[in-house]
This record gives C-alpha cells, structure tokens and sequence, in this order.
C-alpha cells in the first residue's frame, strides 16, 4: 500500500470530532459517515461482488449494503 494511502487511512482512524463546541478525539476507530467506510467496503467487498456476479447471483451493492435478489426457496440457499 502506498505510504500516502496509509498516512490519510491513519489519519482518518484518529480523527477527531467536534461535539457541542469541544473538540474530542477518542483516538480510535472511524467516524461514522465519513467517506472512509465506503472506501473500505469497496476494499473488501470486491471479492465478495466477484463471486456472487461468477455465481449468477443478482448483486446490488451500495457501499456497505447490499441486496442479492434470488427465485427464493432452497436452491437460493445453498448459493450462499
């Protein structure tokens, strides 16, 4: 991974937030909302997305949902 890319992940993982007029910073783990949890799905989820599409599963994904639209009953089961 790039060092820019790790130096903007880290950053993003010890932001801070301002809370009602303080700043706080609770020196770990991402703000939810930010731009970085899309980023992150999109990371790991790739994988996921290739596998259903290879699957001939029907795959909508937005970020970090997703829906996969199956015939229903037991066949739709053991695709998972």
């Amino acid at each position: 991974m790039p060092r820019v890319w790790r130096e903007l992940l880290l950053g993003q993982l010890t932001a801070g937030i301002v809370i009602r007029g303080p700043y706080r910073n609770f020196g770990q783990g991402g703000l939810q909302g930010a731009f970085l949890s899309g980023v992150l799905a999109n990371l790991y989820l790739t994988k996921v997305d290739r596998r259903c599409l290879a699957a001939g599963l029907h795959l909508v994904r937005y970020g970090d949902d997703f829906a996969i639209a199956t015939p229903g009953g037991r066949p739709s089961r053991g695709s998972m």
